[in-house]
């Protein structure tokens, strides 16, 4: 035995006396198997004990950590894994930055600069001819890094080769196998949470967890005891806890998904300052509530949540305010989400759809005369009739609201040169106000 392992199994024994001496000798040549790395790693423990009790990320040389993960998978009480400086959790660190180890979510942050194409700030993948710095996007979808797919013969991303070729992502091919849950013969792919196949309508799949009886998407288990995933694998060491509500689960981006939904509605529903506005807060509270997170997630990058990026920070959320903006289906289905909260009151489109219609068609008309006769005539015989039947049935039925929004249209040549103005009929809108 060498001098330097001599050195560094007395260093051990004395750090944590309980470890067997067989034990330390394993780990240290499976950690340092040169002389001259265990020479090195002995003069600097002799300089910093501390390393192998939590100061580890502040290590010169990697062959510390090294040994720090073989000395604690050696059953080592008092050796302890030293926390990320960055974020402070306990994992592996990665690189050496600024004289400290850093996690590689951290050395990604640390290392973050805007990309010469998109400008997003992300840790460079490569550079271009020019040397400057292209995020991991651009990089996969840049022409020159694309080729045609054997199977649809677009021009994308290499997923695999085949004999055949190359294919993309979506031509490649995914082994049939039972699926672990449903049982169905189907194109399944590994579970990270139990190593087992699972098909892709079982990763989609929610239900009533049979170990904590809420509701959760299904991660184990089968269709009569279906389990989430943290009854599925229920030891702690899996799971890592989020560094914000400290709850453990799949973490993304340094954080669970429903604190990303908290973080995303403040984006899009704060002010400057931060804060959520007052008439947005229902809207807040009911998201951020929900359990489904994922669909909350993907509602927010859609193009109805962007919407509300386009109102006024100190505008009341209304009706009125909804209608100034774009006509379109992002509008609409943000309005039925602010009803379905309580945060807009309920009306009904079809006649609000039926006034703006006409207002517009009689603002259209250029013979003032011919603004007054349609706009008395709308008002007070199309519009008064229906809101009357409005009154008395709650809610009119799409039919006559659509046929009546083209009375006016019709009306619209104005009263004949001959015919007194009251004479003035329309049978298609007599007959929907008549319903």
């Amino acid at each position: 035995m060498s001098e330097a392992l001599s050195f560094i199994h007395r260093f051990e024994k004395g750090a944590d006396p309980a470890l067997p001496a067989g034990r330390v000798a394993e780990a240290v040549s499976a950690a340092v198997p040169r002389a001259g790395q265990r020479q090195r790693l002995a003069w600097v423990l002799q300089d910093r004990p501390d390393l192998l009790t939590g100061a580890g990320a502040e290590t010169p040389i990697p062959s510390v950590l090294r040994l720090i993960d073989k000395l604690c998978d050696a059953g080592a009480q008092a050796i302890t894994h030293p926390a990320c400086p960055g974020c402070g959790r306990v994992i592996h660190l990665h690189r050496r930055i600024g004289g400290r180890w850093l996690c590689r979510n951290c050395v990604a942050k640390a290392r973050a600069q805007p990309c010469s194409r998109c400008g997003a700030v992300r840790e460079a993948a490569t550079r271009d001819e020019h040397g400057k710095p292209l995020c991991p996007y651009c990089l996969i979808t840049d022409p020159a890094n694309q080729e045609n797919c054997t199977g649809c013969g677009r021009r994308r991303r290499v997923s695999v080769r085949t004999t055949d070729g190359p294919l993309c992502e979506a031509c490649r091919p995914v082994k049939t196998m039972t699926c672990s849950i449903c049982s169905r013969e189907a194109p399944c792919c590994i579970s990270l949470t139990t190593a087992q196949p699972w098909c892709q309508a079982c990763r989609q799949r929610w239900a009533r967890c049979a170990g904590c009886g809420q509701d959760r998407p299904v991660r184990g288990g089968t269709l009569d005891q279906p389990l989430c995933a943290a009854c599925t694998r229920d030891d702690p060491g899996f799971w890592r806890c989020c560094p914000n509500c400290g709850q453990p689960g799949r973490i993304r981006s340094g954080r669970c998904a429903r604190c990303a939904v908290r973080r995303r509605l403040g984006e899009i529903l704060g002010d400057q300052t931060g804060r959520i506005r007052p008439h947005l807060q229902a809207l807040h509270d009911a998201l951020a509530a929900t359990d489904r997170t994922n669909t909350v997630i993907a509602w927010l990058d859609s193009a109805s949540a962007s919407v509300l990026r386009g109102l006024d920070a100190g505008e009341r959320l209304t009706h009125a305010a909804l209608d100034e903006l774009p006509d379109g289906k992002p509008v609409e289905h943000l309005r039925s989400v602010l009803v379905a909260i309580g945060s807009l009151p309920p009306r009904d489109e079809h006649m609000a759809r039926l006034e703006h219609w006409i207002a517009h068609a009689i603002a259209a008309r250029p013979d003032p005369d011919e603004r007054k006769l349609l706009h008395h005539y709308a008002i007070w015989h199309v519009v008064r009739r229906l809101r009357g039947r409005l009154a008395r049935r709650l809610r009119s039925r799409p039919g006559p609201a659509r046929s009546s929004r083209w009375a006016p249209a019709r009306c619209s040549s104005g009263p004949h040169p001959h015919r007194p103005a009251r004479s003035l009929r329309c049978s298609c809108t007599d007959s929907a106000a008549r319903r």
